[in-house]
């Protein structure tokens, strides 16, 4: 009896041992692996997603957050990245950046007048669109309707109006050379000719209001400069430059090479600071940290109407941007109608050369 027992007890002590075993073994490998996934998430921090910008986040901090992402695309983003960049379109001599973010309606009225107003007037010329990735399926539905490249940028997040520039920057990389660039608002310019022959090779240009309406009228210019960071802006540089004409940030031309030296200052200055676009372009042109050819309002070429109460004046105009003036978009009614009767024949309707 005695000795049954005592075989009893070591086949359990058996049993129990195998078991600890394997319990130390389960252990060692559980804590290797959560070892092993602390590294990697530590090699590859652009994984994480990219935090909301909240009411107590400085822009350019976000900004800078964003600037350091690398592209992070799936399969099928980065095969429709790479269709857009080789698309037959990019070869015209001719491009034109626009931007829309966030879950855009890329069949809205206003966007597609500057689609079909560029492809009538300027035939030799492409709309490049940039995206996010969220919206590429839609966007390209709309963009072989409608004859423009889609172009994805997983930096275009919010506020968009500043990161379409880290977009831009980007893909100046593909103009340089002989090509010319016209960086515009999506919903706020037409095309009414070609801007481009207006153009010297080298050369960056940038829009001005009315002269009649100085920045110093402008309490949101004052705003932007004057809380913008040393050495860029402030109260020093504001009382210095406010009796300049305002420069738009919403149409910027130059060739390839011009904007790329002008973009490598601009996107740094955009990353280091907290300053609005349209503020920091005016400090770095009228401070001369920046060279550029100003087309003024009272010149034929791009005519910017955010100003502009009455007596429009679009004779001359290639270019125009309506802006927030209701007088700028009522101005421009008779085009818009013209242009929106042309997307109801699509695809019939093919823009012609003078016409």
């Amino acid at each position: 009896m005695i000795v049954r027992s005592l075989r009893s007890a070591s086949a359990w002590g058996r049993r129990l041992g195998l078991f600890t075993i394997f319990l130390v073994l389960g252990w060692l490998l559980a804590v290797s692996i959560l070892k092993q996934s602390d590294n990697i998430s530590a090699d590859r921090p652009s994984d994480r997603p990219l935090q909301p910008l909240g009411n107590s986040a400085p822009a350019a901090t976000y900004i800078a957050q964003v600037a350091a992402q690398p592209q992070r695309l799936d399969h099928v983003s980065a095969k429709f990245e790479s269709e857009s960049n080789t698309h037959p379109l990019t070869h015209h001599p001719n491009i034109v950046y626009a931007a829309l973010g966030g879950p855009s309606n890329f069949e809205g009225s206003l966007f597609l007048d500057l689609v079909y107003s560029l492809n009538h007037r300027v035939p030799n010329s492409t709309l490049k669109l940039f995206i996010h990735p969220d919206n590429q399926y839609s966007a390209k539905q709309s963009a072989n309707r409608h004859h423009f490249v889609p172009i994805i940028c997983n930096k275009l997040v919010q506020p968009y109006v500043l990161t379409r520039f880290l977009c831009y920057f980007d893909e100046l990389k593909h103009e340089l050379g002989t090509t010319k660039v016209g960086m515009v608002d999506a919903t706020d310019v037409i095309f009414t000719g070609d801007v481009f022959d207006q153009m010297t090779p080298g050369v960056m240009y940038t829009v001005q209001e009315p002269i009649s309406f100085p920045m110093a009228k402008c309490r949101h210019h004052k705003r932007w400069i004057t809380t913008c960071v040393l050495p860029y802006g402030g109260t020093p540089t504001w009382n210095s430059i406010k009796h300049h004409g305002m420069l738009c940030a919403g149409t910027l031309f130059g060739s390839g090479v011009g904007l790329r030296q002008f973009m490598e200052t601009f996107v740094t200055a955009l990353i280091r600071t907290k300053c609005n676009d349209q503020g920091l372009l005016n400090m770095l042109v009228w401070t001369q940290k920046i060279n550029t050819t100003i087309w003024t309002y009272e010149q034929n070429g791009v005519r910017s109407l955010n100003v502009v109460k009455n007596n429009v004046n679009l004779s001359g105009a290639l270019v125009i941007h309506t802006g927030d003036g209701a007088a700028g978009r009522s101005s421009t009614n008779p085009i818009r109608k013209k242009y929106s009767i042309a997307r109801s024949l699509s695809p019939v309707w093919q823009p012609q050369v003078g016409e």
